[in-house]
């Protein structure tokens, strides 16, 4: 193509209108020109460099002729070109551009490229020198166009004129692309303050929605690292709270107000752009509600110039997001406090579910009695309830039917064997305005004491009952046997004297008559106790008394005695005959409870707390079975063959006149402890 041909040049404006009328890419018009400036020239690798304003740098943007992998490595390379080239603050919009173009010669140690490898092809592929266009509009560098040759000449003096013209229309289009560019970027950024400004509105937490605002930063502004600090008051310091990039002295960093670009930002409560560390671009924007401070944003990148004062509004308009999250985060802080303080205040385990099963909402209570103590409140929340309570516990079918079919439970009783503890469970289904359900919520009560209550006015009045009853055949009884053994006694003396010898038959009539005899004495102390005659009474004494009294069995059955007792001894306000009754009905069932064990003991222990003296006796006897604990203080209820089961039904009602309880704590195989526990006061 003839450079001279002025033709030329009028066809390439027609082919660029022809073009900018039928796209909407700009850059094809750009690149239409540099390709036509290579054809019109001779020119066989040129490449098109635009000027970035932040970095101050030329950055390689087009090439035309340069193989796939050279052109890979040019484009997007900094260019390293001496700036004496061009100064672009002198430039007044010359008349002649053509003073700009330059012919440089390429030297061996040349670095025309920031990075050393690139410039090192551009010698493997022979160049010896280039020849380069400025593209200049109004005083400012747009950028450059650049001929690679592999000769010294550079156009003659004929061609710079229309070389020239072509140069200013790739230079207006360049500056179109910039224009585009420019609008893009900030459509981007309306768009993307919308974006957060949405969600906002649709998260629930506000941790997640300030982490969600970071990572919308890097849409916004081009970064290495980002930085949220939250203002600590106490301490006068800022806390880390949301950081992303890979810079470990950031992580668990604490900065006091004032010190560093981050602290001084904070103290001015002015956005600050400066140098930090290995940063050459910091920028640091308070985040600042009602006047006050409440945080600090950091973004950092390694380039010089990255940020200018649009980055610091749009900076500022997220800084006012976080801020109105704090607000929202201290409003619902505040409700939070207010709504746990008064369930935590209620005598009652509270749990909420959602519909996924998973735990938003449990009380200190709750966790009790679902022996989930062991777990922080952080690891419980946002957890199935499947993975959590346990299965073995009625709990999880509760939750399961509520949830999966909408079963709504009122008043249901269940028995915990754990803890053995009676709840009573209360379910209903919460739901949102329109009615869609959003979870459920469970109740839970204890009703131990209550149901021991009852147990005990009803095992109460069956004692009064079975003991009027006791008392009259007792009596009805006991008469007619007094003469029967009388008559007995009178039977055997006659034997006696003929015989000179006892009757063998009328010695076991007698033998079980007194054993009756027993039997009654029993129901009438059960049926009528005395009123116990209180004093005070050294127990450990009472206990050495009972332990003498049995001192026989215990030998036989080579049983162990382990005393348990304080260095001082205490005293206790009773009736020490009834209270050694108490004590040797107890040792006397823990000793024939240990008939089959292999290793006997039992284990005696006093102790005090602020309201009650409480004394335990244990054994390693065979245990009391579930079936049989609620019986045990029955009167007449026995698991011996030759037993009464008067013995723990006089215990029982020796310790209710004297305001004192028992407590009984069993395993089966391995023994029973029975807990007395006599009130410090009457």
């Amino acid at each position: 193509m003839d450079a001279n041909n002025p033709v030329n040049i009028s066809a390439i404006l027609y082919e660029m209108t022809r073009l900018s009328q039928s796209s909407t890419l700009v850059e094809k018009n750009l690149l239409y020109v540099i390709e036509s400036i290579s054809k019109m020239f001779n020119f066989s690798h040129l490449l098109f460099a635009y000027y970035d304003n932040t970095s101050k740098k030329l950055i390689s943007q087009f090439v035309l002729g340069f193989n796939e992998e050279d052109s890979k490595q040019i484009i997007s390379s900094e260019l390293d070109i001496d700036p004496s080239f061009f100064s672009v603050s002198s430039v007044k919009v010359p008349v002649d551009p053509i003073a700009y173009f330059k012919n440089v010669k390429i030297e061996a140690e040349s670095h025309f490229f920031s990075n050393p490898e690139v410039s090192a092809m551009l010698l493997k592929n022979a160049f010896t020198s280039y020849f380069l266009m400025p593209m200049l509009a109004f005083g400012r560098l747009m950028g450059v166009i650049i001929a690679f040759k592999k000769d010294e000449r550079g156009p003659g003096e004929a061609s710079l004129q229309n070389l020239s013209i072509l140069v200013q229309i790739a230079t207006l289009i360049s500056e179109n692309i910039n224009l585009k560019i420019a609008e893009s970027q900030k459509i981007t950024k309306m768009t993307t303050l919308y974006e957060i400004s949405q969600q906002t509105k649709n998260i629930l937490k506000p941790a997640d929605a300030l982490s969600s605002l970071v990572d919308v930063v890097k849409s916004l502004i081009d970064y290495n690292i980002c930085a949220l600090y939250i203002m600590n008051r106490e301490k006068n310091e800022l806390v880390l709270k949301e950081f992303r990039g890979n810079d470990p002295s950031f992580l668990g960093s604490e900065i006091p107000i004032g010190i560093g670009p981050i602290g001084e930002a904070a103290q001015s409560k002015v956005p600050l752009l400066s140098h930090h560390g290995i940063y050459k671009s910091f920028l640091v924007v308070p985040v600042i509600v009602d006047e006050n401070l409440v945080g600090v944003i950091a973004i950092g990148s390694y380039k010089s110039y990255a940020y200018n004062d649009d980055d610091k509004i749009t900076v500022k308009i997220l800084s006012s997001q976080i801020a109105s999250i704090d607000n929202l985060f201290l409003t619902l802080l505040n409700i939070r406090t207010y709504t746990e303080s008064i369930m935590e205040s209620m005598p009652l385990g509270i749990i909420t579910i959602d519909m996924n099963g998973n735990i938003n909402i449990i009380n200190q209570i709750a966790k009790l009695y679902l022996n989930l103590t062991r777990y922080s409140q952080q690891d419980i929340v946002g957890r199935n309830f499947a993975e959590i309570i346990d299965r073995e516990s009625t709990i999880p079918g509760i939750l399961s039917d509520s949830l999966s079919k909408g079963f709504v439970f009122e008043n249901f009783e269940i028995y915990n064997k754990k803890n053995k503890m009676t709840f009573e469970i209360t379910t209903f289904q919460f739901k949102n305005s329109e009615g869609a359900r959003l979870g459920i919520a469970m109740f839970i009560r204890d009703i131990s004491k209550m149901r021991q209550m009852e147990e005990h006015i009803r095992r109460t009045d069956r004692l009064s009952a079975v003991g009027e009853l006791a008392s009259g055949i007792a009596h009805e009884i006991r008469n007619p046997l007094t003469g029967i053994k009388m008559m007995i006694q009178i039977i055997d003396k006659e034997f006696e004297k003929r015989e000179a010898k006892r009757n063998p038959y009328t010695r076991a009539i007698l033998d079980e008559i007194d054993r009756l005899d027993n039997i009654i004495s029993n129901l009438l102390n059960f049926a009528r106790p005395s009123k116990p005659e209180f004093c005070d009474t050294p127990v450990m004494e009472v206990i050495e008394s009972t332990i003498f009294l049995l001192q026989s069995k215990i030998d036989s059955q080579n049983i162990t005695i382990i005393r348990e007792y304080p260095e001082k001894p205490f005293i206790i306000k009773c009736d020490p005959a009834q209270i050694k009754q108490v004590f040797f009905n107890i040792c006397q069932n823990a000793i024939q409870a240990m008939n089959d064990s292999a290793n006997k003991i039992i284990k005696i222990a006093t102790r005090e707390d602020e309201q009650n003296f409480l004394i335990s006796i244990s054994d390693t006897g065979c245990g009391i079975s579930i079936d049989n604990y609620n019986q045990i203080f029955n009167p007449f209820f026995t698991t011996k063959d030759n037993g009464t089961g008067l013995g723990l039904a006089i215990v029982h009602r020796i310790l209710e006149e004297h305001r004192a309880s028992v407590i009984v704590e069993s395993e089966i195989g391995r023994g029973a402890t029975f807990t007395i526990k006599m009130p410090k006061s009457y």
